[in-house]
């Protein structure tokens, strides 16, 4: 029978805890429950919400793979008057462990950003933002197999991700042909900086025409 720790150990094999420079206010890592706790069944989610975590209970769910950290700020106390609380003590009363794979999944080789990177059938991908390799870190930048209007890139990242919410900031009819992707709070200027910054390719492919 798989324990908890086994299912960590599978988790830290993809996307290693220690393996990533992680933002102060990260929380990555196993949140809730006991490593030596028996995993039948498991379920993966975005957020580990009120909701998510009941219906794990009705699923008889062991473990929880979220990527969002249920636990952010340092928790001074554990009781139901705040959502935090609520979650902490739902997850242990029904016996469900709580595991958060976050930044180690977005920067991860092979993680979030890559997948993406993938979708988008992107070109010449490099990380924006190395880490501990050149595989490792905030961000890949690549190239389009050609040039687009911005406004079909938003169409195809619509049918792509099937998210009727993509937005267009700037002028809907300019070309594109070299993209940054950056999972979590890439909006600072300095990712952006290095977003327009043209990198030496370390995967082979068809350069795009600018």
């Amino acid at each position: 029978m798989a324990r908890v720790k086994d299912i960590v150990s599978l988790l830290n094999n993809v996307a290693p805890e220690t393996n990533v420079l992680k933002d102060e206010y990260d929380n990555v890592g196993l949140l809730v429950g006991r490593a030596d706790a028996e995993v039948k069944r498991v379920l993966c989610c975005l957020d580990a919400t009120e909701e998510v975590i009941s219906e794990a209970g009705e699923l008889g769910v062991q473990l929880i793979v979220a990527h969002h950290p249920m636990i952010y700020a340092p928790v001074k106390s554990v009781t139901d008057n705040d959502v935090t609380g609520r979650k902490i003590l739902a997850a242990i009363e029904r016996g469900i462990a709580v595991y958060a794979a976050h930044t180690n999944l977005d920067f991860s080789g092979g993680g979030i950003n890559d997948f993406t990177a993938q979708l988008l059938g992107l070109l010449d991908v490099s990380v924006m933002q190395p880490y501990i390799s050149d595989h490792e870190g905030l961000g890949r930048v690549g190239n389009l197999s050609g040039k687009m209007y911005a406004a079909v890139l938003k169409g195809q990242v619509e049918n792509l991700f099937k998210d009727k919410y993509v937005r267009i900031i700037g002028e809907p009819y300019e070309y594109v042909s070299r993209v940054a992707i950056i999972n979590g709070g890439g909006g600072g200027r300095y990712a952006l900086r290095r977003a327009g910054k043209r990198q030496r390719p370390r995967r082979r492919g068809r350069r795009a025409s600018r």
